[in-house]
């Protein structure tokens, strides 16, 4: 996993700019792995599946799915979609070819749709959850260490508070 990270970190950098959340660019890339069973293709299959749902008005994970099950040689959903016609998909002699052909056929819709102002939003939205979530990440920790220093301290008073009453009479 630690070989990948950096790479799925800036897949998600990349699906961020295209408007989709890490959870989604994660979602689709899972999606794919295990579909491919090779996380370099996973990657490669992936821009295509950004394509794809941007181009065809879907989700990623069902993109991720489409292009998933092309490259694995599956090519009815392609039919079903009518992203490929039955003469088309008869001419593929492997599942690259199938995802060479999406990449083509849709190359590029994500990046123009992000171009649009509703692609723009949805890369504002995105970027925010995004943040609201890498900064969580961040805080969570430091707010547990303080809870719990606190109960601790709460607790300490609890266990002292005798001492303490009869020290503050002391100093009154």
């Amino acid at each position: 996993f630690d070989a990948w990270s950096g790479k799925i970190g800036a897949a998600d950098q990349a699906g961020e700019k295209l408007g989709f959340t890490n959870q989604q660019v994660e979602d689709g890339l899972a999606r794919l792995e295990t579909m491919v069973k090779n996380p370099a293709v996973a990657l490669k299959d992936l821009a295509v599946a950004e394509d794809v749902a941007r181009a065809r008005g879907m989700d990623l994970t069902t993109a991720a799915n489409m292009v998933g099950k092309a490259s694995d040689g599956t090519y009815t959903a392609l039919v079903k979609l009518g992203v490929v016609t039955a003469a088309q998909a008869k001419q593929f002699t492997s599942g690259a070819d199938a995802v060479n052909f999406l990449g083509k056929a849709f190359g590029g819709q994500a990046a123009a749709y992000a171009d649009t102002f509703a692609g723009k939003l949805q890369v504002l939205k995105a970027t925010s959850e995004d943040v609201g979530k890498n900064l969580g990440l961040v805080l969570i920790p430091i707010i547990e260490g303080v809870a719990s220093a606190l109960a601790s301290t709460i607790h300490w008073i609890t266990d002292h508070s005798g001492a303490l009453t009869t020290m503050a009479e002391i100093v009154a």
